[in-house]
């Protein structure tokens, strides 16, 4: 609560750091979650010093281990490599541009529990913020709510932000729990008015809870909320379980605001509570908010960030994306889909040398850093067959973290043609694909 909402800094230096880390923490956690966090850590000069930490419930490290991980290369061990693949320079990068904005880096981990790292930033606070929190109606501050999710994380996270609003919130694990405490807060005479249901719990899910608030009578004038995805289907008819609205998972602070003010608006405008959504409509609904909301945030951005790209047009070609992040799998997907490309993805270098053997690609995007075999070894190999073969020689894009003096050297010599630099921008890619593409056959 008490993070300044505005500040100056540098942005891209901050979303370097931060995309290393969480990009290392999905890497290494197959199962659980991945939590970032931002505190305030002190002042020091009129300045603010705030903490960001990435939390994973991967495989942790050994103590042995993590005093060399902030060195360039450097990996927990030789097992690890092989099977997620090494952090590279990122790590050394994310000390050094920490140090440059100020602050310092550091982690907390050990085998089989996890890891959190954290890094701490200095920002010049501004005079005056563009970025001011939305208040709800005043009556909301005395309509109490509960939120009922098995997931620690999101309960804490959807209870801040319901503080926040100075909204009176408590929080329930499971059905049997949230069942338990509605009975007793309408018997001691404050009964919840809002309640927030996660689609997906064990036992017993979000739907299935709503259908058992709705039978008991004395529940009607309470609103229910479902916390859902924008692709995830909800299971049954939303109508009969009595669903009043859907909120999109992960739940972001806009989007909880106009789900409120809705609910709010619709209680007190005399209809007692707001007209049940089908799906299509709630779908289409979180959808269009977290449009806005991207919009809001691209509108707000400096200079450096992305601007929204139109669809374009590029030479017609299959590519093969070779990248071992699923995240990154999509992302790039979705852009090249754009550009009216044909996509085969491979999971690692390995599976991109198999299948640029078994089909012709108009070119190769490769990941520089992938388990089993990275990018380097994957390209150095598809050439080697190529001159064997005495085929075609297939344009190599390398995808690089690393936008270091040498880099690009590093990829040529693999047998890569070009390299981008990650986070890939859509206007630097279509360039590179254009050039590629159109480049006469070698």
């Amino acid at each position: 609560p008490d993070v300044p909402l505005s500040v100056a800094g540098d942005p891209g230096r901050l979303r370097q750091v931060l995309i290393n880390l969480v990009g290392n923490a999905v890497k290494f956690t197959n199962a659980g979650e991945v939590v970032v966090r931002v505190e305030p850590a002190g002042e020091l000069d009129g300045r603010a010093l705030v903490r960001f930490s990435v939390a994973d419930t991967g495989i942790g490290i050994a103590p042995e281990a993590q005093a060399r991980l902030f060195q360039s290369f450097s990996q927990a061990d030789n097992s690890t490599t092989r099977r997620y693949g090494g952090t590279g320079l990122g790590l050394a990068i994310s000390k050094r541009l920490a140090e440059l904005m100020g602050g310092e880096i550091g982690l907390k981990s050990a085998p089989g529990k996890g890891s959190t790292f954290w890094f701490t930033v200095r920002f010049d606070r501004r005079a005056t913020a563009s970025h001011r929190q939305a208040e709800v109606p005043d009556e909301l501050t005395s309509w109490r709510t509960l939120v009922v999710d098995d997931n620690a994380t999101a309960r804490e996270v959807m209870l801040e932000l319901l503080k926040r609003w100075k909204i009176p919130c408590d929080a329930a694990e499971d059905a049997r729990t949230a069942l338990a405490r509605i009975e007793a807060a309408r018997a001691d005479g404050k009964p919840y008015r809002i309640v927030f249901l996660d689609q997906r719990m064990p036992r017993i899910d979000g739907p299935a809870l709503a259908k058992a608030i709705r039978d008991e009578p004395t529940n009607a004038d309470v609103q229910l909320v479902l916390m859902t995805t924008a692709t995830e289907r909800v299971r049954g008819d939303p109508r009969a379980s009595g669903m009043s609205g859907y909120v999109a998972k992960p739940v972001r602070r806009t989007q909880l605001h106009s789900c409120l003010v809705r609910v709010h608006r619709h209680v007190t405008s005399g209809s007692g509570k707001m007209p049940s959504l089908t799906l299509a409509q709630a779908q289409a609904l979180i959808q269009a908010e977290a449009d806005a909301e991207a919009e809001a945030i691209s509108d707000d951005d400096d200079a450096s960030a992305v601007p929204a790209a139109p669809v374009r047009e590029l030479p017609p070609a299959r590519i093969l994306l070779a990248e071992d992040n699923l995240a990154n799998q999509q992302l790039a997907s979705a852009q090249l889909e754009r550009f009216g490309e044909a996509v085969d993805i491979a999971g690692n270098g390995a599976e991109a040398v198999e299948a640029s053997g078994r089909k012709t690609y108009g070119l190769i995007l490769m990941d520089c850093q992938m388990p089993e075999m990275d990018g380097y070894q994957a390209a150095t190999a598809i050439r080697k067959r190529e001159q064997a073969a005495g085929g075609a020689r297939v344009p190599i894009i390398a995808m690089t973290a690393h936008a270091l003096p040498g880099e690009r050297e590093k990829c040529l010599a693999a047998g890569m043609d070009d390299y981008v630099v990650k986070p890939v921008r859509i206007d630097a890619l279509e360039a590179a694909i254009k050039k590629w593409l159109t480049a006469p056959a070698t």
